[in-house]
């Protein structure tokens, strides 16, 4: 009885004392950074995955790829389904105001901000603190007792309508958080935004704001070059990790490498059979014969010179 109150305690998580209290006070350690041997709380996390260590992520902040109720879906339901996976997967996502409403039902204004936790659009802080009292945005779990109300309901619709009317152009971002959880983007119209998430999801959008959302086809690229989505690969370095954005296994992943691969193969069908004439290191090493096709060095030279990893 006494071991096991004793283990209790010592998984509590403990406040974070990795960074300024003064500033951020109140944050709990509940992430493990494995390389330093350390606790963290989810913005120490943020420092140290930016810096390629493998973090242990708090589980209420795991994406979950379902409804809350999966079964004997409409079609409808089915669509929204889609939409949510692949929206939690890192696609780029348009949100059409128009459609958009809050939980209570309210269409949407300038008052209304989308959580960039759990994803949900609300039309005031009180409504959004609904979510928060089911458990619907799990944002909270990252906090203790002592902390003030906390929220990440800071992708404001009056900053877009801002910015479109001062003339900033399609992808202005205006979000107010890092790419580990959902940014936003000008559209061509005032009328939506982009949205793409990151690999931070405390909670899946409400169906009020699931309704107004679509997939933009054709934007596999802005998925791809998005390295803080969630990573869906299940080659064994990325299970030994974790759960983990793509930015901390995209160097030795083995299926972001095919991914890269196949995608060159595909769009330069006459260009990667000719000869390469490029005098890299790589290139000019004999790791690879000395005249070689471009589909032979596309991984380690000409395709990093066309694209910043």
């Amino acid at each position: 009885m006494f071991r096991f109150l004793g283990k209790l305690i010592k998984r509590t998580p403990k406040e974070c004392l990795q960074h300024d209290h003064t500033k951020f006070p109140n944050i709990l350690a509940n992430e493990y950074c494995q390389s330093c041997d350390q606790s963290l709380c989810y913005m120490c996390g943020n420092d140290h995955m930016s810096q390629h260590h493998p973090v242990k992520i708090n589980h209420h902040s795991y994406a979950n790829m379902n409804l809350q109720n999966n079964e004997d879906l409409t079609e409808k339901d089915k669509l929204n389904l889609e939409t949510l996976r692949a929206f939690n997967t890192g696609s780029l996502i348009q949100l059409d105001i128009n459609k958009l409403k809050c939980i209570c039902g309210k269409p949407a204004d300038e008052n209304t901000a989308i959580c960039a936790a759990c994803g949900s659009a609300t039309c005031s802080q009180k409504c959004h603190q609904e979510l928060v009292h089911q458990d619907k945005c799990k944002f909270h779990h990252n906090f203790t007792e002592k902390a003030n109300v906390v929220s990440l309901r800071s992708i404001l619709l009056k900053n877009a309508y801002f910015l479109f009317d001062k003339g900033y152009a399609q992808g202005t971002v205006f979000s107010r958080t890092s790419q580990n959880f959902i940014s936003a983007f000008l559209t061509t119209q005032r009328s939506s935004i982009f949205l793409q998430r990151g690999f931070r999801q405390y909670g899946n959008p409400e169906i009020q704001t699931l309704n107004a959302m679509d997939i933009v086809n054709g934007a596999d690229l802005d998925k791809e070059v998005h390295l803080m989505r969630v990573c869906q690969c299940k080659c064994t370095h990325c299970k030994n990790l974790g759960y983990h954005p793509m930015h901390v296994c995209q160097l030795v992943c083995k299926s972001r490498d095919l991914y890269i691969y196949r995608s060159y193969a595909q769009e330069n069908p006459v260009e990667k059979q000719q000869t390469c004439g490029c005098q890299c290191k790589f290139c000019s090493s004999g790791l690879t014969v000395l005249q070689h096709k471009k589909i032979d060095c596309c991984l380690k030279c000409e395709f990093r010179q066309k694209v910043d990893f």
